[in-house]
C-alpha cells in the first residue's frame, strides 16, 4: 500500500493536492468511529484499525467548522491577519481595538496572535498561550468550554446566522430539519432523530403562543 501510494504520488507529477485528494477518498479515511460487533470481538483496542479512532477537535476547527456551518468562511483567502474580537478591555494603553466578532470570516490561522491578549474563545479550548513556547497542546474538559459554546458572542452570532439560513429553506420543518442534518453531520437524519427534532419544534411553537 505504502509502496503503490509513493508510485502514484510520483505519476501524479508530486502533486500534494492529488495526493490529499486520495487520502481522502481512501477506505481507511471513510471508515466510521462506530465498531461493528464482529471488530469488537475480533479486535477489541482496534490495534489493526477495524474503526477510526475518534479524535479531540483542536480550537482552530472548532472555530473554523462554526463559519463552515454557516457559509461565512472565507474562501480563499490570503493577505495580514485579522484583529481579534475581544469581549472585555483588560489594559486600555496597550489592547488593540477589538476586530469584527467573526474575525471577518476568517480562519483561525488568519487571527492576529498578540503575545498578552490571546484570542479568549480559542484560548478556553486549550490554543497555546503565545506568552511562552509549547510542544504540545494540553488536553482539557472543563464547564468553562460548553459555557462558551452556548454564551459567546461569537457562538451566538454563527448561531443566528444558521437559524435565518434554515428558515430560508422552507416553511416546512421537516425539509429544515433535514437540511440542518445535511449540513451538519454530512447525512440525513434517522426516523428516530426526525421525530425527536419535530417534537422539539413543536413544543418551542407551543411556549410560544
Amino acid at each position: 500500500m505504502l509502496f503503490r501510494s509513493a508510485a502514484s504520488f510520483q505519476r501524479e507529477g508530486w502533486s500534494n493536492k492529488q495526493l490529499i485528494r486520495a487520502v481522502l477518498l481512501s477506505k481507511a479515511w471513510r471508515r466510521t468511529v462506530d465498531p461493528t460487533e464482529s471488530a469488537i470481538e475480533v479486535d477489541p483496542g482496534n490495534r489493526f484499525l477495524a474503526h477510526a479512532t475518534m479524535r479531540r477537535l483542536e480550537a482552530e476547527s472548532i472555530r473554523d467548522s462554526l463559519l463552515w456551518l454557516t457559509g461565512s468562511l472565507k474562501r480563499p483567502d490570503e493577505g495580514p491577519g485579522t484583529r481579534n474580537y475581544y469581549r472585555s478591555v483588560l489594559e486600555p494603553n496597550k489592547q488593540s481595538p477589538p476586530g469584527p466578532i467573526d474575525g471577518d470570516g476568517r480562519r483561525s490561522i488568519y487571527l492576529e496572535v498578540r503575545r498578552n491578549f490571546p484570542d479568549e474563545f480559542l484560548s478556553v479550548f486549550d490554543l497555546p498561550r503565545p506568552i511562552a513556547a509549547s510542544g504540545k497542546r494540553t488536553s482539557t474538559n472543563g464547564p468553562l468550554q460548553s459555557l462558551m459554546l452556548l454564551n459567546d458572542p461569537f457562538v451566538v452570532q454563527q448561531a443566528e446566522k444558521w437559524a435565518l439560513e434554515t428558515i430560508n429553506q422552507s416553511t416546512d420543518p421537516a425539509i429544515r430539519v433535514e437540511f440542518m442534518y445535511l449540513r451538519w453531520l454530512s447525512r440525513k437524519p434517522t426516523e428516530s432523530e426526525m421525530q425527536s427534532s419535530l417534537d422539539l419544534v413543536r413544543e418551542i411553537g407551543r411556549a410560544h403562543v
